[in-house]
């Protein structure tokens, strides 16, 4: 066979057979250089072996990795292809897997063979890509979590650091975000912010992204969190605000805020010892946190709509959750006397989705 012709059959016949190994048994990176190795001694030399072999290749790496429409040979990367089967699967897993799948995966994986994934975080529509390339990690798993949360997630908006903007040059001439300092707590006064630009500002966020959830926000994680300026630019929390930025840190570990009345929170700082730079450094947080998420100054409720599925005979196949907060079934045949109302609070949701769908 040709050089060509054994690059076909490592595409055709090789790499599927080291992926389905790879899914059961994730190889370390020396073993990936092995093998790659011996891919490329097959290829120029028809020896699958990971021993230096006589003789060179006539093309450079570079150009045997480019599709033959463009002058290589289309020799694989197994690395690369590593990366995208894992994320590939750990995007079927998030999207198919049922109880029965994890308590499978926990059996076959064992608690040790899969290392706890990084803590996921969202942000104000803008998560920067590592400056690293990607890398294999310990699991499959960890590997495609990184790789869906660092290039699959959502990218940068360049008229969302506009809008911050213009809301941070609104303070200039109506006042800039009151904060009043009692001890723990710090009484934020937002009202400068109310007014058409602040609600054409959350109008356009819904009809660019939908919906935001303001219950999300204690969740976020401060050392991954990217927050535009006023000049548009993203502010690193771990130089800002490096007195509450521990590892893993989440804004609720932190602060905790309570709504007093519209446009105005009183914050409350969880540390142990509250000094004058932790104060100053909450201070800038809530600053920031308000133009990037401008729903902040509002009460929280629930103004989107939950949607979930149900199985089984006889129950509605898919119920929703209106915005007036009423919960009704959408096909199946479902029972009248089994029809909630109203729904007020998050609790009496809950009870309903686990009376339809059984509890978690």
């Amino acid at each position: 066979m040709t050089a060509e012709q054994r690059s076909m059959v490592v595409m055709a016949v090789v790499i599927p057979k080291l992926l389905y190994i790879g899914r059961h048994q994730w190889p370390t990176t020396e073993l990936v250089a092995d093998f790659q190795k011996m891919i490329e001694n097959f290829v120029w030399h028809a020896r699958f072996s990971a021993d230096a072999v006589a003789g060179r290749a006539w093309i450079n790496r570079y150009v045997a990795t480019l599709p033959r429409r463009d002058g290589g040979l289309a020799v694989p990367n197994l690395k690369l292809e590593l990366l995208s089967h894992a994320a590939v699967t750990v995007n079927t897993w998030a999207i198919e897997a049922d109880t029965t799948t994890l308590v499978v995966g926990d059996v076959i994986a064992g608690a040790d063979a899969s290392g706890p994934a990084p803590m996921l975080y969202v942000s104000p529509r803008v998560m920067q890509p590592p400056k690293t390339g990607p890398r294999l990690r310990e699991t499959i798993w960890t590997t495609g979590v990184h790789l869906c949360n660092a290039y699959g997630g959502v990218v940068a908006v360049a008229e969302k650091a506009d809008m911050v903007r213009a809301l941070h040059c609104l303070q200039y001439f109506r006042g800039p975000i009151a904060l009043t300092r009692r001890g723990r707590r710090l009484i934020t006064d937002a009202s400068t912010l109310s007014g058409h630009l602040w609600t054409r500002y959350t109008a356009a966020e819904v009809l660019k992204h939908g919906e935001f959830c303001v219950e999300w926000l204690p969740y976020f994680v401060l050392k991954g969190l990217r927050l535009y300026s006023e000049k548009g630019t993203t502010v690193n929390p771990v130089s800002r605000f490096w007195s509450i930025c521990a590892v893993g840190a989440q804004n609720k570990d932190v602060l905790h805020w309570t709504w007093t009345r519209q446009h105005r929170l009183v914050v409350t700082v969880f540390c142990t010892k509250v000094t004058k730079t932790i104060q100053r450094h909450v201070g800038h947080l809530v600053q920031l946190l308000i133009p990037n998420f401008p729903q902040l100054i509002l009460p929280g409720d629930h103004y989107g709509r939950v949607r979930y599925s149900t199985r089984g005979e006889g129950g509605a196949q898919l119920r929703c959750v209106t915005g007036e907060r009423r919960l009704v079934g959408q096909g199946g045949a479902a029972d009248e006397s089994a029809r909630p109302g109203d729904i007020h609070s998050h609790r009496e949701l809950t009870r309903c989705m686990q009376r339809d769908v059984g509890p978690a």
